[in-house]
């Protein structure tokens, strides 16, 4: 019979890939994946622990290999990179939106601008002088 430990996200390795993921039942995921859990960071709900998750494939993107699998340096690495992503709604300081990095607030803003330049360039009339419309 397997322990329910309720909803979190999992750090799994198996062949020296590492799978981040969320789930209700640790022992059963693990089984079914054929991996070794190191490290389960338990959230409050389920619609907490798919926001966490995918916050923390976006923040762990720099070692992705493909969907879930990830690649990291050593086991220790990994577990301190999944921490760092995975714990901040999970621990229950943060209910609300998750909190951006200094660098995706910056990434943002520069989107933002791109697109309302992008948008101005459309509307500009041809034969028009710059900024008139």
């Amino acid at each position: 019979m397997y322990r329910v430990p309720g909803p979190g996200l999992y750090l799994l390795v198996r062949g020296g890939r590492y799978k981040v993921g969320m789930t209700r039942h640790l022992e059963r995921r693990r089984d079914g994946i054929g991996g070794r859990a190191l490290a389960f960071v338990p959230c409050p709900t389920e619609v907490v622990a798919r926001r966490q998750e995918r916050l923390a494939h976006r923040r762990l993107a720099a070692f992705r290999l493909e969907g879930e699998w990830f690649r990291f340096e050593s086991e220790a690495h990994a577990v301190h990179e999944f921490r760092r992503a995975a714990v901040s709604d999970c621990a229950g300081r943060r209910l609300g939106r998750p909190a951006l990095t200094p660098e995706e607030r910056r990434e943002r803003a520069r989107d933002r601008k791109r697109r309302w330049r992008a948008i101005r360039r459309t509307r500009r009339r041809p034969g028009a002088a710059p900024g008139v419309r």
